[in-house]
């Protein structure tokens, strides 16, 4: 009787030490330079190459939330704002939101987003519907 309490004990030490060992602490808000946890070098080399597109107006960043204005509305949006949701979704590890906004609503520290053409969030490295 004590060998299966001695088992049943390591093995509910062992399950234990693995879901501890899994669960790691939140990822803090700040990179280890200092720069806010989306104020990263990659984050901003992805903005400049969506602001040198020809149909984008302006962009801005909040946090998580990259709004881009266009001036004129491509063919391809919806999947061009995916995969850019999708990209700094992997980049900041974290849920990521796109908004793609007329180019009249911005820029600004918040853009009007009462009228836009689309918005996406991935999370967990998928779009959510």
């Amino acid at each position: 009787m004590k060998k299966y309490q001695n088992v049943i004990l390591t093995n509910f030490l062992l399950v234990a030490a693995l879901t501890f060992a899994a669960c790691s602490p939140p990822q803090s808000a700040k990179n280890s330079d200092g720069r806010g946890r989306y104020d990263t070098d990659t984050t901003r080399s992805m903005i400049r190459g969506i602001e040198s597109l020809p149909e984008v107006a302006w962009t801005a960043q909040k946090q998580n939330t990259v709004y881009v204005g266009l001036k004129e509305v491509p063919a391809d949006m919806k999947g061009i704002a995916n995969a850019w949701a999708l990209q700094f979704n992997r980049e900041w590890d974290f849920g990521a939101h796109v908004w793609m906004l007329p180019a009249s609503s911005g820029p600004s520290a918040t853009p009007d987003v009462s009228k836009f053409f689309y918005n996406v969030t991935a999370r967990h490295g998928n779009i959510e519907r």
